[in-house]
C-alpha cells in the first residue's frame, strides 16, 4: 500500500506544503541502510552497552524524516548533495586508517561552501521551524546557492565519529553539567534549558553521524576543545573545487547526552566513581534511578541510530 502524502510547514521555507522525505545525512553519504532509532526517555538510565537492545523505530529507508518541502528538498539536493557525499566519502577514507582517538591535519579536495550549506539544510531538518522563522538570513544562505558567509553569530564544527551508532539532538543547552552524574533532577533541568534556547532558536545541535559528526553553535568559544569550527567553508565561492586541509579529531559517543564525547571505558570508570562516591545511600540509588517517562519529557525525536 502506498504511503499517504505527509504535509506540514518545510523546515526552510515555512510554507505549509506536501513534504519529502529527506535523509539525514543524504543518502548517498552512506545512509542508505535500514536503521534503528530509540528515543531520549528511552535511554534515560540504561547502560549504553544495551541501548538497542530493544528495537524501537525502524527506518527502511535510512536515517531521515517528512521535514522539507519537495521544491526546498530538490533544490538543495541538487545543489549540494553529490559535493557532500565526495566529502563524506573522503571522510570515511580517513576514518578507515584512524587507530583510536587522535587529531590530525587531514588532505580533502572539496567544494567547501556546497559541503557546508548541505551540513544547514541537514541542521534545519532536524529542527522545528522556529529555527528558520528566527534565522531568515540562514535561509537565504542555504536557498541561494551563490549566496556567501555564514551568519557570523553561528558557527559549524566537525570531528570524526568513529563510533558504531549516530547521534541527532535538535536543540540542547550549553549547560555544566558532569555526565557521571546524571540524576532526574539534572535531566529534566536540562530539557528546560534547552527547551527555552529552541523556543529562541539559538539552541545548540549535533549531528553526530558517520564518518563526520557536526555540532552547531551560537556561542564562538567551541563547545569541546577537540571540534574544529569549519564555518570558513562558507566563504569560497559555490564554483570552487580545491585542496584543503582540515583538522579533525577522531572522537567516539560515549552516550546519548549531546557533546558526550567518553570512551566506553571512561563512560564505565565515570559511573563507578559516581557509585562510590554514593555508597551505599539507598535513597540516593532510588532518587538517582526513578525512571523517566516519556511524559515527563517535552517531544524528543529518535535521538540515537545504527544500522539495523
Amino acid at each position: 500500500m502506498a504511503k499517504e502524502s505527509v504535509f506540514g510547514n518545510c523546515a526552510i521555507c515555512g510554507k505549509h506544503k506536501q513534504l519529502a522525505f529527506g535523509h539525514v545525512p543524504p543518502q548517498s553519504a552512506f545512509n542508505e541502510c535500514p536503521a534503528v532509532g530509540i528515543a531520549m526517555w528511552e535511554l534515560i538510565n540504561r547502560d549504553p552497552d544495551h541501548y538497542f537492545e530493544e528495537r524501537r523505530r525502524i527506518s527502511q529507508r535510512g536515517v531521515g524524516d517528512y521535514t522539507l518541502c519537495k521544491q526546498c528538498d530538490n533544490d538543495t539536493g541538487s545543489w549540494y548533495g553529490e559535493a557532500f557525499a565526495k566529502w563524506a566519502h573522503q571522510g570515511m577514507e580517513i576514518l578507515d586508517r584512524v587507530q583510536g582517538e587522535a587529531t590530525f591535519f587531514y588532505p580533502f579536495r572539496i567544494y567547501p561552501l556546497r559541503v557546508i550549506k548541505q551540513i544547514v539544510v541537514m541542521f534545519f531538518s532536524i529542527r522545528d521551524w522556529r529555527f528558520a522563522y528566527s534565522h531568515p538570513d540562514v535561509v537565504q544562505f542555504v536557498l541561494n546557492r551563490n549566496e556567501r558567509y555564514l551568519n557570523p553569530d553561528i558557527h559549524i564544527y566537525a570531528f570524526l565519529n568513529i563510533s558504531g551508532c549516530s547521534r541527532y539532538i535538535e536543540g540542547a543547552s550549553r549547560m555544566v553539567m558532569n555526565p557521571a552524574e546524571i540524576n532526574r533532577d539534572s535531566i529534566m533541568e536540562m530539557n528546560r534549558t534547552a527547551s527555552a534556547a529552541i523556543a529562541k532558536g539559538r539552541a545548540l545541535s549535533e549531528i553526530a553521524c558517520r564518518p563526520l559528526g557536526y555540532v552547531m553553535s551560537f556561542d564562538p568559544t567551541p563547545p569541546d576543545d577537540r571540534l574544529s569550527d569549519i564555518s570558513h567553508f562558507a566563504e569560497y565561492s559555490y564554483s570552487d573545487w580545491i585542496p584543503l586541509y582540515v583538522k579533525l579529531s577522531s572522537l567516539p559517543l560515549g552516550t546519548y547526552l549531546p557533546l558526550d564525547y567518553r570512551d566506553h571505558d571512561q563512560v564505565e570508570r565515570d559511573a563507578e566513581k559516581n557509585r562510590r562516591d554514593e555508597g551505599d545511600n539507598d535513597a540516593a540509588d532510588e532518587d538517582k534511578y526513578t525512571p523517566i517517562s516519556e511524559h515527563e519529557l517535552p517531544p524528543s525525536p529518535y535521538v540515537m541510530w545504527r544500522d539495523k
